[in-house]
């Protein structure tokens, strides 16, 4: 009697510890789309996020906008200790027949269902990765698409900071601006510096190139 108690008692504390949690694997993204040298907006560039093709797509209007559908996975987990929240994102793409790739990233919490966020996406009409002076760190390793933009991306932040459509836009809404913060911390450091085993000099050169944006970040009212 003792054993078939304890084993129920078992069963119902396993079963207690599992449940059914929506992940997010994408927020609903709202995107602003403009010229890196001009602030002009781009109409007709079309979004996506490329590791989540199940989310659909979406296309900027005359203003520059797009609304980027989410989407949420459904799954049964075992509740552990520290399989709690924690921070995530999805990579944005855009694309337009005047420009070369352009991407950002969408942030969300993971393991708190369905999230919104809003991102600002730059194109660059002539991309050239090596003026973010990288190069030395990165040698026999080649970037993949996003991180060629984050390197080009990277390199004109001084100047665009000096802009005052951008540091407009970043003032009227800091979100955008610490997206591309994030954005470039995840494909550089996280991924690129680390793939390339780069050391602390790369990131410090990183660190040196992301300065600006950050201090124009932290002055926003």
């Amino acid at each position: 009697m003792f054993r078939l108690s304890a084993a129920l008692i078992c069963a119902l504390l396993v079963s207690a510890c599992w449940a059914d949690r929506d992940r997010p694997l994408a927020p609903e993204t709202s995107g602003l789309v403009l010229d890196a040298a001009s602030g002009a907006p781009v109409a007709g560039a079309a979004a996506d996020y490329p590791d989540v093709p199940q989310a659909g797509g979406a296309v900027s209007d005359a203003a520059g906008r797009f609304q980027l559908p989410g989407a949420v996975e459904s799954r049964r987990e075992m509740l552990l200790p520290g399989s709690g929240v924690y921070r995530d994102g999805a990579l944005v793409r855009v694309r337009h027949d005047d420009y070369p790739g352009a991407f950002a990233w969408a942030a969300f919490l993971s393991g708190l269902g369905a999230q919104e966020d809003s991102v600002l996406v730059l194109m660059i009409t002539d991309m050239n990765p090596s003026a973010a002076g990288l190069d030395a760190y990165l040698e026999g390793c080649q970037p993949e698409p996003a991180e060629r933009y984050a390197l080009a991306l990277a390199a004109l932040l001084p100047g665009l900071v000096e802009q005052d459509w951008f540091t407009a836009h970043i003032a009227a809404d800091y979100e955008p601006g610490q997206r591309i913060e994030e954005f470039l911390d995840v494909m550089l450091r996280t991924r690129l510096l680390r793939r390339c085993e780069a050391g602390i000099a790369a990131q410090d050169e990183l660190d040196r190139l992301i300065e600006p944006l950050r201090r124009a970040v932290r002055d926003t009212p």
